[in-house]
C-alpha cells in the first residue's frame, strides 16, 4: 500500500510541476514576399521551406533553405524571420517554416513548426497580388 501511495505522489508532483512550466511562446510576423511579376501571372502554386534553429536569445539562427527556393530567396527570408522570437523553446532546437503560395491568391499559409510548437497562419481575404491593386490604392 505505501509503494502505491509514493508512486501517486511521485505523478502527482510531477504534474503539478508541469503545470508551473510556462507554455513555449512565439512571436511570428508573416511575410508578404514579392515575387516576379511572370510568376504571379503564371499558374503557379508552391511553397517556401526554410529550415533554422533557435539561437540563445530566441531568436531563429541558421536559416537555409530546407528545398531548393527559386522565388523568393534566402536573403529576404532570413530578413523576415530576424523578428521573430520563441519564448520557452530550447537554444539549438530545430524548426521548419512553410510558406505557401496558390496562384490566383498569393500568399495563402504559413505554418512554423518546432518541438513543442505547431503553428499554422491561413491569409483570407483579397490580398491584391494583382495587376489592378494600384488603382485601389494597395502597394502591388
Amino acid at each position: 500500500m505505501r509503494r502505491y501511495f509514493a508512486v501517486f505522489v511521485s505523478l502527482l508532483l510531477s504534474s503539478v510541476a508541469a503545470l508551473g512550466q510556462a507554455r513555449p511562446v512565439s512571436d511570428v510576423r508573416f511575410c508578404q514576399f514579392e515575387i516576379p511579376q511572370g510568376l504571379k501571372q503564371a499558374h503557379a502554386t508552391f511553397n517556401v521551406v526554410y529550415g533554422f534553429e533557435v539561437g540563445a536569445e530566441g531568436k531563429p539562427t541558421r536559416v537555409s533553405p530546407a528545398l531548393e527556393d527559386k522565388w523568393v530567396g534566402a536573403e529576404k527570408v532570413n530578413a523576415c524571420l530576424i523578428s521573430w522570437r520563441f519564448t520557452g523553446i530550447p537554444a539549438g532546437a530545430k524548426g521548419t517554416v512553410v510558406f505557401q503560395w496558390k496562384h490566383e491568391v498569393g500568399w495563402e499559409r504559413m505554418s512554423v513548426s518546432l518541438p513543442q510548437v505547431m503553428q499554422s497562419v491561413t491569409i483570407e481575404g483579397n490580398r491584391c497580388p494583382y495587376r489592378g491593386c494600384e488603382k485601389e490604392g494597395h502597394p502591388q
